[in-house]
């Protein structure tokens, strides 16, 4: 791929970005996690996801325990588990809140 054509879609992605973060994007909540199942995983820290669904480390924890969110993952190289957005947003629809929210972290 020429390097004019993936700066272009740099420029998409980013312009797509502030606008979800912003509110303003035309993307149903839907169509957002569909474009982060194509896009793929973005990993976050246990902090930032219960940060970005606005809620307490225990609630989290027993969340995870219960099944309704999905078990954290080892990573070479990370002492913590680490959790996909695109796995989190399949159990919690509202994105534009998520990721504005670990996004301000």
């Amino acid at each position: 791929m020429e390097e004019s054509v993936r700066k272009e879609i740099g420029k998409l992605f980013i312009d797509t970005g502030n606008k979800i973060i912003a509110g303003n994007c035309v993307w149903n909540d839907e169509q957002m996690i569909e474009a982060c199942n194509l896009i793929g995983h973005i990993p976050v820290s246990k902090e930032k996801a219960k940060i970005g669904l606005d809620m307490s480390r225990a609630t989290f924890d027993n969340l995870v325990a219960d099944g309704k969110l999905p078990k954290g993952r080892k990573e070479s190289g990370f002492k913590e588990l680490r959790w996909y957005v695109d796995e989190i947003i399949q159990n919690k629809l509202n994105i534009r809140k998520f990721l504005k929210r670990i996004k301000e972290l």
